[in-house]
């Protein structure tokens, strides 16, 4: 009897032994099998968490959180193509990649909307940051063959021998909560036990993510006086452009709008149309490039022309016999319908403009060889 239980007490220390030293020693085996019980955004970062110790969940930020909001270019039409197989392929692959680098930025996922994230960092660094390496990671992503020109939201595109656009194209808003913004309340979710933030600065970032290009990434005033400041803390090469005036009908305000891009994808502004215009005020007469490492500011005609290229699209003005004319008449003419000398000068900068988008040739890193 005596030896019976000795045998019974062996084995049952026995089994525990071996259980930790299978968890701790095989854990990507454990998470493996586990996946079925996690949720995806913590799927998704566990294995991050694991191999980088340093890495420290410091939960939602509550002061002054830097909101980003993201959504696909697209994404309704790709949809709706094969029965959403080809898309259903591509949104794991795009969820996976914003979901990863939300670890290493301390970003807090706070909902998710279709195929929009919602995002909150610590940080204006970290969430700009954040952009500019979800960019570079979406464009050498293994997106599936039958994705690309799919539409033409998925349309392969070089500059020279540069890869600039593959795969699904994200557009991105980052705006950040100021007191000047008005209250932001922060309380969590009576079922899912998430953040949830309400104020006039979510409703911000949420209009700022909405209206951008596949590919592009809007920031505020705000973000970008910090980036003027800081931008040597930046680790990823960026530079920024000013882009236009932009109305926040929900909160009655008005926003200067700027885009910020990773200097090996400035070859993508020129295939950026203006934001849309269902939602804004009047387009910015300038254009000009205010900060970035190893650029050059545009010419004064190329903002000119990008400001005369809205008026035309969005009908406020229209062509007539090689000349430009306002669509509705209601503007201050000369004369017999002449257009102004002013406007004169403005269509001849137009016709005339060509816009310089110079490639980046400086010393790259393995990462952004992998580019080419």
């Amino acid at each position: 009897m005596i030896g019976y239980i000795g045998v019974s007490l062996f084995m049952y220390n026995a089994t525990g032994l071996a259980l930790s030293i299978i968890t701790t020693c095989s854990q990507s085996c454990v998470l493996s099998s586990c996946k079925c019980c996690l949720p995806e955004d913590l799927e998704v970062q566990l294995p991050a968490r694991i191999t980088d110790v340093g890495l420290i969940n410091e939960g939602p930020p509550l002061q002054n959180p830097v909101f980003v909001v993201t959504d696909i270019e697209s994404s309704s039409d790709l949809w709706a193509i094969d029965g959403g197989r080809t898309m259903q392929l591509a949104t794991e692959i795009h969820d996976d990649i914003l979901r990863a680098q939300l670890v290493k930025y301390r970003g807090y996922e706070i909902t998710t909307c279709g195929d929009s994230f919602q995002l909150a960092f610590h940080t204006i660094r970290e969430a700009v940051e954040y952009c500019l390496d979800v960019q570079l990671e979406l464009l050498v992503a293994n997106w599936p063959k039958q994705l690309h020109n799919l539409v033409p939201g998925t349309r392969k595109k070089r500059a020279g021998t540069r890869l600039i656009f593959s795969g699904l194209r994200v557009r991105m808003g980052i705006h950040d909560a100021c007191p000047s913004d008005g209250d932001l309340v922060c309380a969590p979710h009576t079922i899912t036990g998430k953040m949830t933030y309400t104020g006039a600065s979510h409703i911000i970032a949420t209009e700022v993510g909405d209206i951008g290009n596949g590919g592009q990434i809007l920031a505020t005033q705000r973000i970008v006086d910090w980036l003027l400041l800081h931008e040597d803390l930046i680790a990823i090469r960026f530079a920024v452009e000013h882009v236009k005036k932009f109305k926040i009908s929900h909160v009655n305000t008005h926003l200067e709008l700027f885009q910020v891009f990773p200097l090996l994808l400035k070859a993508r502004l020129r295939h950026f149309q203006p934001p849309r215009i269902h939602q804004s005020s009047t387009m910015s007469a300038s254009s000009t490039l205010v900060v970035g490492r190893g650029t050059n500011a545009d010419e004064a005609s190329s903002a000119i022309a990008c400001l005369l290229q809205w008026r035309l699209e969005s009908g406020l003005v229209r062509r007539e016999s090689g000349r430009v004319v306002d669509a509705d008449d209601e503007q201050e003419r000369l004369p017999g319908g002449q257009m102004s000398p002013e406007d004169d000068n403005v269509c001849e900068l137009y016709l005339g403009a060509e816009i310089d988008y110079e490639l980046y040739l400086s010393a790259e890193t393995p990462r952004e060889q992998a580019c080419l």
